[in-house]
């Protein structure tokens, strides 16, 4: 099982953008970008809002 930050509350969301960030192939710029600001969110203690899930999801999608 994963290992969360003490800080992470959205644990799903935390697992989906490690494996991208692991498993992600041809991620633009602008997807690295967002990856790294959803990241330092989630270590904040926030939760994804509706519209940023659904961007993660089609980003996942795409991706892995």
């Amino acid at each position: 099982m994963a290992d969360f930050p003490a800080t992470v509350v959205d644990k799903a969301a935390w697992t989906d953008l490690q494996e991208l960030d692991e498993h992600g192939e041809g991620l633009t710029d602008y997807e690295i970008d967002l990856v790294e600001s959803l990241t330092k969110q989630l270590r904040a203690g926030a939760m994804l809002s509706d519209k940023q899930r659904a961007k993660l999801d089609e980003i996942r999608e795409e991706r892995l």
